[in-house]
């Protein structure tokens, strides 16, 4: 109807007709951007994280907690622990946190306790920075080489990451300052 008034508008003496060319296409156009915008409305949210990438523009992932451990092992006869080992925190009588080794390692014979092993949460996020040392860790994969483990400070360094909203946010103001004009002799 815009249209039609538009055309008429800009056009004396021409006035709409069922039938004419100029009308049926303006209908049909009409009819293809309510389809456009219907399917557009429809798309979900989280398509834009892919076009974000596209643009170099991601969204922030988070991190998991970490802590650094020492391992005691049965004997001195050298053992290695591989890479994704899984251990739990106890905390709170059978509630358990699990945490996975980053790399492997290797306590050499004649020694049976390696340290300054790296630990993180299995899971990213700040809900298990702050456990105690001082919590029970319990091995979940079954070495039977390893005899305990212990944490020589509380976990730290997990962060959450960013809600789809929060991303859509900075992505939208981010697009904002791209141009795709050249700005430097160089561009």
């Amino acid at each position: 109807q815009a249209a039609l008034a538009t055309i008429a508008a800009n056009l004396p003496g021409w006035s709409p007709n069922e039938g004419q060319l100029d009308v049926l296409l303006l209908e049909q156009f009409a009819q293809m951007a309510s389809e456009a915008a219907q399917v557009a409305a429809q798309v979900p949210l989280a398509i834009f994280q892919f076009f974000g990438s596209l643009v170099g523009i991601t969204p922030v992932q988070g991190t998991p907690a970490t802590a650094l451990t020492t391992w005691t092992m049965v004997d001195s006869s050298g053992y290695t622990v591989p890479a994704g080992s899984i251990v739990a925190y106890q905390t709170l009588g059978n509630v358990q946190v699990q945490f996975q080794t980053v790399t492997a390692f290797t306590v050499s014979p004649g020694s049976i306790t390696a340290t300054g092993v790296e630990i993180d949460a299995t899971v990213v996020g700040t809900a298990n920075n702050g456990i105690a040392d001082t919590v029970a860790i319990v091995l979940v994969n079954q070495l039977a080489f390893v005899s305990s483990i212990t944490a020589t400070a509380a976990t730290s360094g997990g962060t959450n990451p960013e809600s789809l909203s929060t991303y859509l946010n900075r992505l939208s103001a981010e697009l904002q300052l791209l141009t795709p004009r050249p700005i430097l002799p160089q561009d």
